[in-house]
């Protein structure tokens, strides 16, 4: 897991490893932890969330808008939710 925890800490992001390794983001993490690797968190700065926004009322999904600015969806819908944004269901319809 030498080359997992390599990857990380030159700026891989865990959805990229667990895809490579085939393992879940989960795993990614603990094997981390072992390794004593400080997690990286991505707070979406006002200009992101401008951006966010734009995207996803522009018909995006979630993970796409996510991928695009390197964050998790859940970084995005929690981002989304605070600033009033309406969400819609999976279905592309508004909540």
């Amino acid at each position: 897991m030498a080359e997992l925890v390599r990857g990380y800490v030159n700026g891989r992001c865990v959805d990229e490893l667990a895809s490579e390794f085939q393992i879940s983001r989960s795993t990614i993490r603990c094997h981390l932890d072992r390794a004593g690797v400080a997690r990286r968190w991505r707070k979406l700065q006002p200009a992101d969330v401008r951006e966010a926004k734009r995207l996803y009322t522009s018909g995006l999904s979630l993970a796409t808008v996510a991928v695009h600015l390197g964050v998790h969806a859940s970084t995005v819908h929690s981002a989304l939710r605070k600033a009033a944004v309406p969400m819609r269901d999976t279905q592309g319809r508004e909540r």
